[in-house]
């Protein structure tokens, strides 16, 4: 009797169950454009370009697993919509290394917004795409190396083993990539001390902006630029010296010490550049407070007048801090100095430092009520 009532009571739900799989649409194998990626790849090809950026940001979701899609993100590099090709960039990204070779060939692409494209998702993927990019320096392509420079100035630290190449393409005959690769260092900064000697050559570059964005590299590298930067002071060059000041400018009260050392240093030859150290001394003003002495002793008559001049001159900038120096400016206007320019300059500082002094006492004067 037991036996029959548990049977019974089976019986309605086995049947119940029997009904449902009976029922139940039979099982489809999975086809391609059920795989993980594959619908994303096809809505990349929608003419709505809100679903193409939707597909590349569910593909970037997927990181590395986006690889089977990695062709279609490719080619979304060129898709039309900036917010499709962002996407895409990002997808690109989060897949990684392995897709480094695809976007090291698309720095050949004739268009400026899909290289860009590839530069970015480089930058981002990070030390696996350094070696590859040091390599594509020596693409024939122009704008292929222009765009590997790129992606290599936003590496940060990763960059680095890319400084040798860089400095050597400082020398070459296109200007586009000699500026190229000194803003490459320049973004590179702490990074790229191996390119100071090159960078301080390319100071004396016959083209503005490669000048310009080699003292901005130097400036950025910081404080193993600063002896190269003060030696490009002696330059023949005009627009050199001009770099290397506002380089050295950029650092602040860091170069002082060795600014004062080149002014002391009266080795033969080194008139210029003991006097545009003393030049830019005054360029840093309050904070080469430090400097003071040794701008006194450079208005010592047995040095050369330029040197006498500019120590006076940039005295006056740096303001009451210099004012130790008012009784040496005083000595450099008397009847007796041969040099009339030099009594002027000196004139003039000493004026300013007492005016300075004199508003810096009213200053703590207490006020009356």
């Amino acid at each position: 009797m037991h036996r029959t009532a548990w049977s019974r009571s089976w019986a309605p739900t086995a049947m119940a169950l029997a009904a449902i799989v009976l029922a139940a649409p039979p099982a489809r194998a999975q086809g391609p454009a059920e795989s993980p990626t594959a619908r994303h790849e096809l809505a990349l090809k929608n003419p709505d370009p809100r679903t193409r950026e939707r597909a590349a940001r569910a593909l970037a979701k997927l990181g590395p697993k986006a690889l089977p899609a990695a062709d279609a993100l490719v080619l979304a590099l060129k898709d039309p919509d900036r917010g499709t090709r962002y996407a895409a960039v990002d997808a690109l990204a989060r897949i990684g290394e392995p897709v480094v070779g695809r976007l090291i060939a698309v720095l050949k692409d004739p268009d400026a917004d899909t290289r860009y494209a590839a530069t970015k998702a480089l930058s981002d993927i990070g030390a696996p795409a350094a070696g590859p990019l040091v390599a594509a320096l020596a693409a024939p392509e122009e704008t292929a190396r222009l765009a590997a420079m790129g992606a290599i100035g936003r590496l940060g630290a990763a960059g680095a083993p890319a400084v040798g190449e860089l400095a050597k393409l400082l020398t070459d005959p296109s200007e586009p990539v000699r500026a190229g690769a000194a803003d490459a260092m320049a973004q590179l900064g702490p990074v790229a001390p191996a390119g100071i000697a090159a960078l301080v050559t390319a100071l004396e570059d016959p083209q503005g902006h490669v000048r310009n964005n080699a003292g901005e590299a130097l400036a950025a590298i910081g404080d193993a630029a600063i002896p190269g930067l003060v030696g490009a002071l002696g330059s023949a060059s005009g627009l050199a010296r001009k770099r290397a000041a506002d380089a050295l400018v950029a650092q602040g009260e860091k170069p002082v010490p060795a600014l004062v050392a080149a002014m002391a240093n009266a080795a033969p030859n080194m008139d210029t550049r003991r006097a545009y150290a003393a030049v830019v001394v005054g360029m840093i003003g309050a904070k080469a407070a430090g400097a003071v002495p040794g701008l006194t002793a450079a208005l010592a008559r047995t040095n050369p007048s330029e040197l006498r001049r500019a120590a006076a001159r940039a005295l006056g900038q740096i303001g009451t801090a210099a004012a130790s120096a008012i009784p040496a400016l005083d000595e450099c206007t008397l009847a007796d100095e041969d040099d009339l320019e030099l009594r002027g300059i000196a004139y003039e500082a000493a004026t300013t430092l007492r005016e300075a002094v004199e508003q810096a006492r009213r200053d703590k004067a207490p006020k009356d009520k």
